[in-house]
């Protein structure tokens, strides 16, 4: 490449010089929404690509992969609709109208199903994604946000975050199995299928709810930092990673003992968080500073920034064979 390399570029060289460095480990694909800036930004850093920019409609907000991770799915609150990009081409697939205000979204394990939290309605929705319709709907908890699915396909889980409560719904009839006590305003909602628990990030008391998946019984609150509007779970159920919004770090818990093990500066009001296949490293979309730390979950340090559109909410990492 002739000339001077770009912000971006210097950024990803950043990346790579610290997964190459040591001819060893290859670099994550990272998928990252910012709501202001309405675009999905795909960061390829073990091709040394510029990243591509797909533009979206006014204000994304929800982000959610597919899992053969070929597909991207991206709620507009305002517009009332769900944009689905193809990861491989990085262009806008198609659109699916929704007749409200959809937010929180999570997909079936098939990838023929989406179920859609309704901000303002006040229901979750069942959408057929092939024709875009919805099939069903049922009413929850106020202003739904995070929603996840239990490894078994049979719940469904919706932070509630102006009803206190997580609700659990059947995902096929979306009749309702349990409501269940959180902190105050739960926001974030990760699951995880390695030890079927449930985790729920509590905006306004600074806490996260753990829920034990099978029995629906809250097993702990934990104390973590001020408004954590993130939550994350390694893919061996190990590791929990919590954004702490307010004081600008995340935190890291073991999910054996449920102590924290400690907190990483990052970068202004972090939000998603997402761990990579092997949990040595993690993402953080930082909505006020316009980029993603990069954080060495083994050293607990950041170890590089990457500039993206502004206002990123959500982060993603494509599955390695995508890659």
């Amino acid at each position: 490449m002739k000339g001077k390399p770009s912000r971006h570029m210097a950024a990803l060289c950043a990346v790579c010089a610290l997964t190459f460095g040591n001819g060893v480990r290859a670099a994550d694909v990272l998928c990252v929404v910012s709501q202001n800036a309405a675009r999905i930004t795909l960061i390829d850093s073990n091709a040394m690509q510029e990243p591509r920019i797909v533009s979206l409609a006014p204000g994304p907000v929800g982000l959610v992969l597919s899992p053969d991770g070929t597909r991207l799915y991206s709620t507009h609150p305002d517009k009332g609709q769900i944009s689905v990009v193809d990861t491989d081409t990085g262009r806008v697939e198609k659109t699916i109208s929704y007749p409200g205000t959809p937010f929180g979204l999570s997909l079936d394990k098939d990838g023929r199903t989406l179920y859609v939290g309704d901000w303002n309605r006040n229901v979750v929705s069942r959408v057929d994604i092939a024709n875009g319709v919805i099939v069903n709907e049922a009413p929850v908890g106020r202003s739904p946000a995070g929603i996840a699915i239990d490894a078994e396909g049979r719940h469904l889980f919706i932070a509630d975050r102006e009803g206190d409560t997580v609700s659990v719904r059947n995902t096929d009839t979306l009749a309702s199995v349990a409501t269940l006590p959180t902190g105050h305003a739960p926001f974030a909602i990760a699951y995880s299928p390695a030890a079927h628990r449930l985790y729920v990030a509590n905006v306004h008391s600074h806490d996260l709810t753990i829920i034990d998946s099978s029995s629906l019984k809250v097993l702990k609150t934990l104390a973590v930092g001020g408004m954590p509007y993130g939550v994350a779970v390694s893919a061996d159920g190990l590791r929990i990673l919590v954004s702490d919004q307010t004081a600008g770090t995340v935190s890291l818990i073991d999910a054996k003992t449920f102590e924290i093990i400690g907190r990483i500066k990052v970068g202004q009001y972090p939000e998603g968080v997402a761990f990579n296949a092997t949990a040595d490293r993690a993402y953080v979309a930082n909505w006020f500073s316009d980029m993603i730390s990069v954080v060495d979950v083994v050293r607990m340090t950041e170890i590089a920034q990457i500039k993206v559109g502004s206002g990123p909410r959500y982060v993603v990492v494509l599955p390695a064979k995508d890659r």
